[in-house]
């Protein structure tokens, strides 16, 4: 049988023979399997020698002669291998500079030939080669369509090690934030164009495949964010925070976050501003503030605030100055203009900022649901206050953020971030309220005053009288009082009761 004789020429390096005898084979019984088989298995070496030399023309030969056997669908075995080869081409491709594009190009007229297992090694070994290049590649889009994500293992959802220990995001997540970025920029791109509508419907199509990936793998970060960008793109604002906080919060301090944040609210100056503001806040090199200070400067000036406006340009300036880059023309009208002549700068806009700071905490929060608290206790001189909401959720935290004085039950609409720290809570947004909590929590009280004789404390029923009010309003053993109680743990017993946090004394029961 020639199919035997051929392997062993093959397998013994004589390539040419081999193939001549395939050929003869093969021309003599063209339907036979066994012939299709032997020369395509030659043609395979002489494609893996082709790339090991990275004479790519005659690899290309070679390709297209396999293709042109017409072997069946199951034949998978040879095309997987060849496939091998055309990643390593792929990858030497990659590392020169620049990157031959046209070749690249010519790789994928190739492969959309061969038939290849789906999914396999092979087949994500493809994709991650070209998605390497998804930036500048102009058919990374197109070889997206023709790749398809249903093809994806099941590992290739689980993050990846490299040779050196460390672990990047899976290959699955870089494949769709490839596809989100291309498809934004390609919108961007053709913003005044005719094409925007198509490319708008392209966004459309893809977002349901993103939220499958969002749903599926809520452990991934960056897609909740790609998302938020998409739904901006398409002018889709109601759902667009819903979607864009949750990921905003755990990148709080990056200031491209809050970058985004400020384009949601174009229509609301104020909180544009304190987006930026944080933005501002964030530790990071003055080059890459350039576009976020100028949206700032852009806002100030339409509100009058020169000499933040002004201070913001000269920041602007300085940088581009110092980097020997260009002075934009909107940069440009604002220096010569009258306003900016006048205004004073300042030496810095950071105390401006922190101006901002509890409004952008409480945008990045806002989904958060807003709770009754009632003032337990109050230290003035480290500004902090216990407070109760329920039986469930007491704690203590600093108000001085938001508020300059607070009293003993005091009402406040807060929202607090985390289940507390030996129940101390970071404050989100905090405000008064005259909303009047459950009466398993407060509630008013009236009755007679029992002090024992020789005890600073008393109650009223079972309303505990701390010494403090008793002093405060001279209160007397057996006076009938009214006041407002709030509902109390006490330590020592492990059991909750009440306690009085404002009394009024009525008239005495002895009178």
């Amino acid at each position: 049988m020639s199919f035997n004789e051929v392997k062993d020429l093959r397998h013994s390096g004589k390539l040419k023979e081999a193939y001549d005898k395939a050929k003869e084979e093969l021309e003599k019984n063209p339907n036979d399997i066994w012939n299709k088989r032997s020369i395509a298995w030659v043609l395979y070496e002489f494609i893996k020698s082709n790339a090991a030399s990275s004479d790519f023309t005659v690899l290309e030969e070679r390709v297209k002669e396999l293709i042109q056997l017409s072997l069946p669908d199951d034949e998978k075995m040879v095309f997987d291998s060849v496939g091998w080869q055309i990643v390593k081409i792929g990858y030497d491709t990659l590392k020169k500079d620049p990157v031959d594009l046209a070749l690249l190009n010519s790789l994928f007229e190739l492969i959309k030939q061969l038939k290849f297992t789906k999914p396999s090694d092979v087949y994500s070994a493809l994709f991650k080669m070209f998605n390497k290049i998804h930036d500048v590649w102009p058919k990374y889009l197109e070889f997206v369509q023709w790749w398809d994500f249903d093809n994806f293992r099941s590992e290739d959802y689980l993050k990846e090690k490299l040779p050196d220990g460390k672990e990047i995001i899976s290959l699955a997540e870089r494949g769709y934030i490839a596809v989100s970025k291309r498809l934004l920029d390609d919108v961007t791109k053709t913003m005044h164009g005719t094409d925007l509508s198509l490319q708008r419907q392209r966004l459309k199509d893809f977002l349901p495949k993103l939220e499958k990936l969002i749903e599926n793998h809520p452990e991934y970060q960056y897609p909740p964010y790609f998302k938020a960008k998409i739904l901006l793109a398409l002018g889709d604002m109601e759902n667009v925070l819903s979607v864009f906080l949750p990921f905003a919060r755990s990148k709080a301090s990056e200031f491209w976050v809050w970058d985004l944040l400020s384009e949601i609210f174009d229509s609301e100056p104020d909180k544009k501003i304190a987006c930026l503001c944080k933005a501002l806040l964030c530790k990071t090199p003055p080059e890459f503030f350039i576009k976020v200070r100028s949206k700032l400067a852009e806002i100030l000036i339409t509100k009058s605030l020169f000499s933040e406006a002004k201070t913001e340009i000269l920041e602007i300036l300085k940088i581009r100055q110092n980097n020997k880059w260009p002075i934009p023309h909107i940069v440009a009208q604002w220096i010569s203009a009258e306003w900016y002549l006048q205004a004073t700068e300042r030496n810095s806009n950071i105390e401006f900022y922190k101006l901002y700071f509890a409004k952008a905490e409480e945008i990045l929060f806002q989904d958060f649901p807003e709770e009754l608290a009632v003032v337990e206790f109050v230290n003035q001189d480290k500004k902090v206050l216990s407070f109760i909401i329920n039986k469930e959720k007491t704690g203590f935290f600093r108000y001085d953020r938001y508020l300059k004085k607070v009293e003993v039950g005091d009402r406040l609409l807060v929202r607090l971030e985390g289940t507390g720290t030996d129940t101390h809570y970071r404050v989100i947004s905090m405000k008064t309220t005259n909303e009047q909590p459950g009466i398993d929590v407060m509630k008013s009280f009236k009755g007679e005053l029992r002090i024992k004789e020789g005890q600073f404390f008393g109650f009223v029923e079972l309303i505990f009288v701390a010494p403090e009010l008793i002093k405060k309003d001279n209160l007397k053993n057996g006076q009938i009082i009214k006041g407002e109680a709030l509902v109390s743990f006490n330590k020592k017993k492990g059991e909750w009761g009440w306690k009085a946090i404002n009394t009024i004394n009525i008239a005495s029961s002895q009178e």
